[in-house]
C-alpha cells in the first residue's frame, strides 16, 4: 500500500559523502510514512553514488540547488517543497533514534 508522507524531512546536504548514508538511514528508520527532502546545494563532492544507493526508494527525492546558498536558503527551498502537513529538518551529519 502506497501511504501518503505525514511528514517531510528536509535535510540540507554540502559536503557530507562521509556522513549522509547514516543519517538518511536514520531517518528512514523512523515508523512514519514520510518523504525525505536531500536538498544538495550545489555540492562539488560527488553525490551520484548516494543518488544511486537510494535511487530505488520512493522516500528518498532529491533536490540540487542551481547554485551554493547555504543551508538555511536550502530548508527553505525543502519547505517549498514539501508535500507532507508536517515538516521535520536533519542535517546531513546528524542522527535520529528509532
Amino acid at each position: 500500500m502506497n501511504t501518503s508522507p505525514v511528514i517531510s524531512v528536509i535535510m540540507p546536504a554540502y559536503r557530507c559523502c562521509s556522513t549522509i548514508c547514516d543519517s538518511i538511514e536514520s531517518a528512514l528508520c523512523q515508523d512514519v510514512p514520510m518523504e525525505l527532502l536531500v536538498i544538495d546545494d550545489n555540492d562539488d563532492d560527488s553525490m551520484a553514488p548516494i543518488r544511486e544507493r537510494y535511487a530505488g526508494d520512493s522516500r528518498v527525492v532529491f533536490h540540487k540547488n542551481p547554485r551554493n546558498m547555504g543551508a538555511a536558503a536550502s530548508r527553505n527551498r525543502g519547505v517549498e517543497l514539501a508535500k507532507a502537513p508536517y515538516v521535520a529538518f536533519l542535517d546531513s551529519d546528524d542522527l535520529w533514534t528509532p
